[in-house]
């Protein structure tokens, strides 16, 4: 946690030096990219081929992470848009994509450490992906047709326009996403060797990603830097309101899940995924460079990752206080 700190800071620091700026900014996908791949090494891809029950808990997180957290989101968004009325509609975008996927990779060890059923988790990120890949354009559409932003950024061809960079933020997913599924079908030792070496690079990818991205694109932070504070309260709110909410409801409705199952889904609405998103977030900054705040997209990917951390290591320390004695995955 603190390593991740320190990265964010030495990296807004390095913006604002000129060569440092322009020498991080070509590293930021392939560095990305390395660290997706990683993430998906550790997914157990292969569940996705592999029929299986629609459990309590299946059905359970599939509803708090794609009905429950969008309608949340959804107020969430108005009232900021309500109280900040000067908030950029690129930053309420990227919010709103950010919010609406649920976590795929670190999720899954805060969650262990909280004493969930992390293995049970892990078994369905998979499932995560796919559906959140699938559900999270149509929330967006949604959120733009009740007016929650104008989405004036893409009129005029825009979107169009930004289809070279958008293909480019699609292929530093995908292709990571190809290449883990293709080592997983080989199985054996090539497999097992490069999950261990994903697993080893996991930290150094995520400190160089959290190292290098505000290095190429915090310099624009002196003049939209009060955009970023908003922002960061709409992403601490979110995380405090979801546990509440989440952990009230499924100790009230959820009494038939074992403790750890209940924790591991609390943790889940709670955990958002920007590390698949920021790719994307990337191509949209650089194809709308000429929108007020799209060069803030970026950071205030990274700003929730930060709240985010904040937020999930309190929520740990509040279980383990809790000394709850279920142990997770018996």
């Amino acid at each position: 946690m603190v390593l991740y700190l320190l990265a964010l800071g030495v990296g807004a620091a390095a913006s604002f030096v000129s060569p440092l700026a322009t020498l991080a900014q070509p590293l930021v996908t392939p560095t990305l990219g390395l660290l997706l791949l990683a993430t998906f090494l550790t997914l157990p891809l292969r569940g996705l081929l592999e029929p299986g029950a629609l459990t309590g808990f299946t059905k359970t997180l599939l509803a708090l992470n794609f009905l429950l957290v969008p309608l949340v989101v959804a107020l969430l968004l108005l009232g900021f848009r309500w109280l900040v009325p000067g908030l950029p509609d690129l930053l309420l975008f990227t919010a709103g994509l950010v919010l609406l996927t649920p976590c795929v990779d670190y999720v899954v060890t805060f969650t262990g450490l909280a004493g969930g059923a992390h293995l049970r988790l892990l078994s369905l990120t998979p499932l995560l992906l796919l559906a959140q890949m699938c559900l999270t354009p149509m929330w967006l559409l949604l959120f733009r047709s009740v007016g929650i932003w104008r989405g004036d950024f893409l009129a005029d061809g825009t979107l169009w326009r930004a289809l070279p960079q958008l293909g480019v933020a699609l292929a530093v997913v995908a292709v990571p996403l190809i290449c883990a599924a293709l080592i997983q079908g080989l199985g054996g030792v090539i497999q097992a060797r490069s999950e261990d070496a994903a697993g080893l690079l996991m930290m150094p990818l995520m400190v160089l990603v959290l190292l290098i991205t505000p290095a190429a694109h915090a310099s624009h932070i002196t003049l939209l830097a009060s955009y970023l504070l908003p922002m960061a309260c709409l992403y601490a709110i979110h995380a405090i309101f979801m546990g509440l909410l989440s952990g009230y409801l499924l100790a009230h409705y959820g009494r038939a899940l074992p403790a750890p199952e209940r924790i591991a889904l609390t943790f889940s609405t709670v955990t958002r995924n920007a590390l698949v998103v920021l790719p994307l977030v990337l191509g949209l900054s650089t194809a709308l460079a000429g929108e007020p705040a799209s060069a803030l997209m970026p950071l205030a990917v990274l700003t929730q990752t930060l709240v985010e951390l904040l937020a999930l290591t309190l929520l740990v320390a509040l279980y383990r206080t809790q000394k709850i004695p279920a142990t997770a995955d018996r």
